[in-house]
């Protein structure tokens, strides 16, 4: 079974009046930054789930979690998202969530850890095994082996041997004799004499010869510089972005983050939802063609926003409500449900709105139920901006894209954003990723 290192997550959490204190209850979501790790030994594609901690009756966690710098792993070095759901008797607590690293075998107290920049981890690549090099020179002889024994003494003589019938040493040559007559020629022989020496080297070069044969590959080369320009977006397709917010607002307190602006209401008109949600419940009560929402100033340059809701609509007549990028003006495009389940996306303007029904792929649904959790996802690269939608926060679809770089925009806008009847909204979470 293919698994990586753990470490342990600790905190001990209270509330204090005047000089006393008591434990906290609830619990602490860990939710991780990666969608999926591959491990290669065995090879196995390991997804990572959100694990909930509840506090003990001392308002104490002890947790083990994958640790985020394995290097069995890839992507190494993500990071853990710690989301708190606290309560104090009953009553929500609010503490801001944050981002924190877990090294395998350490132990990271909630309490003294310091929040960082979050991230996705850093994947590894590998290249192809080379092939085998060349076999090298033979190494030197090894010195002589010892000796396997020692002369035994000579034996007696043994008996005279018999005549030997081996003829003795040759004597010497007799006495040169008188020349004789010529002989007659001898018949031409038919076997080559011996081959001459060398001639000298020829300055002329000879015809080429015929192509050797291929050789063996050659030695796999260094892996190359990473490339530059280009001119796109280095961000990743948003179906396979991990929901890492650099900005993010769970609506977990009684109180609205000052990143945010009222337009139209006022906190009285805002209610805290008890339950597991514990997010806001936001009540607006309009009349005819009355508008919501909150704004938030837009991050320079490139970025992916997710909102996720739930609309109830209490009267006739229409109302889009949902999440849009506008100018000061309040003058841009929005994705919205109109008049709770249907679903659109069009231009919005101090004098209304348009735009056009959508449905979700092909052979998805145009609309949704009434208090249906539904997400809407906007996405600028450049002045492009794409419009997606999802029931379930994970499968997005593809909605609309318009090049916006004309409107000038400036802020998110999140609420009611034109419309007749009174309804309520149920703001779950934002993030700006």
């Amino acid at each position: 079974m293919s698994e990586l290192g753990f470490g342990t997550v600790v905190g001990t959490f209270e509330t204090v009046e005047g000089t006393a204190s008591d434990p906290l209850g609830g619990y602490i979501t860990f939710v991780p930054t990666v969608r999926a790790i591959l491990v290669s030994n065995p090879p196995a594609t390991l997804l990572p789930q959100p694990v909930r901690a509840r506090l003990d009756e001392t308002g104490s966690i002890s947790v083990e979690l994958w640790a985020t710098d394995d290097p069995d792993g890839n992507p190494v070095d993500w990071q853990w998202w710690a989301q708190f759901s606290l309560t104090d008797e009953g009553r929500p607590v609010h503490r801001q969530g944050f981002n924190f690293v877990l090294p395998e075998g350490a132990t990271v107290d909630l309490t003294t850890a310091a929040p960082i920049e979050p991230s996705a981890g850093r994947p590894i690549t590998r290249g192809e095994s080379g092939p085998p090099g060349p076999a090298g020179p033979p190494g030197p002889a090894g010195p002589p082996g010892p000796s396997t024994g020692v002369p035994g003494p000579a034996g007696p003589p043994g008996p005279a041997g018999a005549d030997s019938t081996v003829p003795g040493p040759q004597g010497p040559p007799g006495a040169k004799g008188d020349k004789g007559d010529k002989g007659d020629p001898g018949a031409a022989s038919t076997v080559p004499g011996p081959q001459g020496p060398p001639g000298a080297d020829s300055t002329v070069p000879g015809p080429q010869g015929p192509p050797g044969p291929e050789g063996p590959p050659g030695p796999q080369g260094e892996p190359g510089e990473p490339g530059t320009g280009g001119g796109g977006s280095s961000r990743a397709p948003i179906d396979q972005t991990p929901l890492d917010p650099t900005y993010g607002d769970e609506f977990d307190g009684p109180s609205l983050d000052p990143k945010w602006t009222r337009s139209g209401l006022t906190s009285a008109d805002e209610v805290y939802a008890d339950g597991e949600t514990g997010s806001f419940l936001r009540t607006f009560i309009t009349g005819v063609g009355a508008s919501r929402f909150y704004t938030q100033p837009l991050p320079p340059g490139d970025f992916d926003a997710v909102l996720s809701m739930r609309q109830y609509i209490i009267g006739a007549g229409g109302a889009m409500s949902g999440l849009a990028v506008v100018n000061d003006a309040n003058t841009g495009y929005f994705a919205g449900t109109y008049n709770s389940p249907a679903i659109m996306v069009g231009s919005v303007n101090s004098g209304g709105y348009g735009g056009q029904f959508v449905a979700l792929g092909p052979d998805g649904p145009s609309a949704v139920a009434a208090g249906q959790p539904i997400w809407f996802r906007i996405t600028r690269v450049g002045t492009l901006c794409t419009f997606r939608v999802s029931l379930d926060g994970d499968s997005w679809s593809q909605r609309v894209q318009h090049d916006l770089g004309a409107y000038g925009l400036t802020k998110f806008l999140i609420g009611r954003i034109f419309g007749e009847p009174s309804h309520i909204l149920l703001l779950d979470r934002f993030n700006v990723l």
